[in-house]
């Protein structure tokens, strides 16, 4: 029983997509009924799940730095989004959000060794709908530790000038696909 004027919450749950009326029937103490209540108009439809998510970033790096990528999903019923990424080397993150429909998130990322990497993306929703998988590849033209080596013994004015040539020219093989 709820005192006079307190609100009560009651729950359902549909299993058919449709349009509903809820309405509501007090009782008092004593079995007195009130009039039902105006009718409140609910529509069961089916959960939309998010688009396949977009991934921008660079096409290429080398190892051991960091590279942002944005990632961006919209969910036609306008539920949150969460999202999930595989980097290809071992990692992924756990679903990440919750973010608003069409909000882009950005996400740093680095790879050691050399070698071309899918990263792979997810978005879902609030009602667990789960979009299809996107991927977008990045190709880490040296290995980390090979970087550093080579380099180690470089005055850093020729260092500068000797990694500005290496990534024209490993920009130009990749381009020409050499």
């Amino acid at each position: 029983p709820y005192e006079s004027g307190q609100s009560g919450e009651a729950t359902h749950a549909w299993n058919d997509l449709g349009t509903f009326e809820v309405r509501v029937i007090a009782k008092d103490s004593f079995n007195a009924l009130s009039n039902w209540s105006e009718p409140h108009t609910i529509s069961i439809v089916e959960n939309e799940p998010p688009e396949k998510p977009t991934i921008n970033g660079p096409t290429w790096g080398t190892g051991g730095k960091k590279y942002e990528f944005t990632f961006v999903s919209t969910d036609a019923d306008e539920h949150n989004i969460y999202y999930r990424v595989d980097w290809d080397d071992g990692q992924k993150t756990d679903w990440l959000g919750p973010y608003s429909s069409g909000e882009q998130i950005a996400l740093n990322h680095s790879w050691n060794k050399k070698g071309g990497y899918w990263i792979k993306a997810w978005a879902k929703d609030d009602l667990e709908g789960e979009s299809s998988q996107a991927s977008f590849k990045i190709n880490i033209l040296t290995n980390d530790k090979t970087k550093q080596k080579t380099y180690s013994y470089m005055n850093p004015s020729i260092l500068k000038i000797v990694s500005i040539l290496v990534q024209r020219i490993l920009i130009m093989k990749y381009t020409l696909n050499i």
